[in-house]
């Protein structure tokens, strides 16, 4: 009856070292990262979740950022200003996205919020990281590397908005007002 005790409290307190139910609040299921595709980073009371680049691979210099920003705040609404990246690409979206108290504001996916991204050099190639900043109105920055990804598989229903032509502005001239000379007058 002694060794049957003696080889259940083994049992036992083997099996509690090993899944790790002794370790406490430090064991790996209560240190999980945020799960799904994307990188994710905070600062302040703001979150940025699975942010990613999706390119068109017909037309990989243009891409959009997809992306969940939550703002934790009790009682400060925010909004992103800005987005730098590397030297090469531009940043366009259609204004501040406002972030209200509370909410989670999804960009580039399911949303009416965008922010697009264009490289005349090539610089958004499938399977390669980009550092972006995303920069707020009344936040810190924060910054994440992202996963550049084509709008295939798990992407297939991001749609990649159209880069917007910029508007040519007319050139006036007035009659009137006489053409410079070549020759200094005396």
């Amino acid at each position: 009856m002694r060794r049957s005790s003696l080889i259940a409290a083994l049992a036992v307190s083997s099996a509690l070292v090993l899944s790790g139910c002794a370790i406490g609040f430090n064991s790996p299921t209560q240190l999980q990262g945020n799960s799904g595709n994307g990188q994710s980073a905070k600062a302040g009371s703001l979150e940025v979740r699975a942010a990613s680049i999706v390119v068109d691979p017909k037309n990989p210099n243009v891409g959009t950022i997809i992306a969940t920003i939550l703002n934790n705040s009790e009682d400060k609404t925010n909004a992103v200003v800005g987005i730098a990246a590397t030297s090469d690409l531009a940043a366009l979206s259609s204004g501040a996205i406002y972030l209200q108290t509370k909410s989670a504001t999804q960009i580039g996916y399911n949303s009416t919020n965008s922010i697009v991204l264009s490289s005349p050099t090539g610089t958004l190639t499938p399977g390669k990281f980009i550092t972006l900043q995303f920069k707020f109105q009344d936040n810190d920055p924060i910054t994440v590397s992202v996963l550049i990804s084509t709008n295939e598989g798990p992407f297939s229903g991001v749609i990649i908005p159209e880069l917007p032509q910029p508007t040519p502005t007319p050139v006036t001239t007035d009659s009137a007002t006489p053409a410079p000379s070549a020759s200094p007058s005396a």
